[in-house]
């Protein structure tokens, strides 16, 4: 007899379950990176475990949750924001199959969904990484990638990790940051290129961060000199010596001036990061440098740069300012001579005039040293002695090993 097979609904037994909920965003970029990306698909938990996946278009959202099912895991559910392309179409479906729900937050609540705090932590420090290794604009989002990595295998102060890696929490498994800490981002390495027709396999490139979903466990990706990027496993740090020479100056020039003619407005490093994500368009964006803010401005106006400034008037050198805050001898244990003996007191400070200006004037040299201090004896009388009587007896009471007698 014949009967009808019921097809298998095995999808969301392949992979890993996870017991932790996931909120999800799409990040919108301005600039069309190196790639062809214009905006990324963001996950985060709730212990700042956060993951970057760019895509080309924003309706392609729905490819980052296959790569993120497979590669981490299944979460217990998904909250995103109330955005069609993550409550509606090819995403629902996908999650769906795989037994996830999809939990959207309150409409004008964006405050709600904690991606908003992981992707400002996750810029907060791409930022300064861009900044400190003048990045190329159109690498934002191999730079957001290797950084949002960096933060998950790395311990943060959030509450729930309890002194945890996120990475750790998230899957279980035991840490391994070697990928991630074998170069450091966008900084010169040597590559091998066997198909090179000159023979030349040991060539120049900056290091990007590593490969994600392609390649080996140690794949790095390359940046060229014509402004592609390559798959290696045998990648080579640049030695001190090496960098110093003559020679790789010369090679390091070329590779800047081939990378700067091959991605023209797009080499241009971002001044102020945030032009990244809110210009108008990759290659329209103006890379200037804003206005800078002087706090003391009673109008609150950005100041310009070129306005021609007050000079700054000539502060005091350390040892000419007139302050007992500064002074050597005051709190300092002397015996001076006292009514034809020698008394113990304690230097409490300068004696003033009766305008209560400081008498004399201090010196580092006990000789040229004027000013008149107060000591006050251990039977709680004071007298007035002069700098140099003090300095006198406090260097006679002292021996060549710096012990008092």
């Amino acid at each position: 007899m014949g009967g009808r097979r019921l097809k298998p609904i095995h999808y969301q037994l392949k992979y890993r379950r996870l017991r932790c909920e996931m909120y999800v965003d799409v990040y919108k970029a301005k600039c069309k990176s190196l790639r062809g990306n214009t905006c990324a698909a963001v996950y985060c938990t709730p212990f700042h475990w956060i993951r970057f996946d760019p895509t080309p278009h924003e309706r392609d959202a729905h490819k980052t949750l296959d790569s993120l099912l497979q590669t981490v895991g299944i979460p217990s559910a998904l909250i995103p924001d109330n955005a069609k392309t993550l409550t509606e179409g090819e995403f629902r479906k996908k999650a769906a199959r795989a037994s996830c729900p999809i939990y959207p937050i309150e409409p004008y609540t964006s405050n709600a969904n904690l991606c908003e705090d992981g992707i400002r932590e996750t810029l907060r420090g791409f930022r300064r990484m861009i900044s400190a290794t003048n990045t190329p604009g159109v690498l934002w989002d191999d730079g957001l990638q290797c950084y949002s990595a960096v933060r998950c295998h790395t311990v943060n102060s959030t509450h729930e990790t309890q002194g945890e890696v996120p990475q750790t929490i998230i899957t279980g498994d035991q840490l391994d940051t070697s990928w991630l800490a074998e170069f450091g981002w966008y900084t010169y390495v040597w590559y091998m290129s066997p198909e090179d027709t000159f023979m030349e396999r040991k060539k120049l490139g900056k290091y990007c961060g590593p490969f994600f979903n392609e390649g080996g466990a140690m794949s790095a990706n390359i940046l060229t000199s014509k402004a592609t990027q390559v798959n290696r496993t045998s990648v080579f740090r640049v030695k001190a010596e090496e960098a110093m020479s003559e020679q790789f100056q010369k090679l390091s020039a070329d590779f800047e001036a081939s990378l700067k003619e091959r991605l023209k407005k797009g080499y241009k490093p971002l001044e102020d990061s945030e032009e990244l994500f809110d210009g108008s368009d990759a290659w329209d964006v103006h890379w200037e440098k804003s206005p800078t803010y002087d706090p003391d401005e009673d109008d609150g106006e950005p100041q310009d740069p070129d306005e021609t400034k007050k000079p700054m008037p000539d502060l005091e050198e350390a040892d000419e300012i007139q302050h007992e805050a500064y002074d050597r001898y005051i709190t300092a244990r002397v015996c001076v001579p006292k009514g034809g003996d020698m008394s113990y007191g304690t230097v409490m400070n300068r004696k003033r005039r009766s305008d209560g200006d400081l008498m004399g004037r201090s010196n580092a040299n006990p000789i040229l040293d004027t000013s008149i201090y107060e000591v006050e004896f251990d039977d709680g009388s004071t007298e007035a002695y002069s700098a140099n009587i003090i300095a006198e007896h406090i260097y006679s009471q002292v021996d060549g090993e710096g012990y008092t007698q």
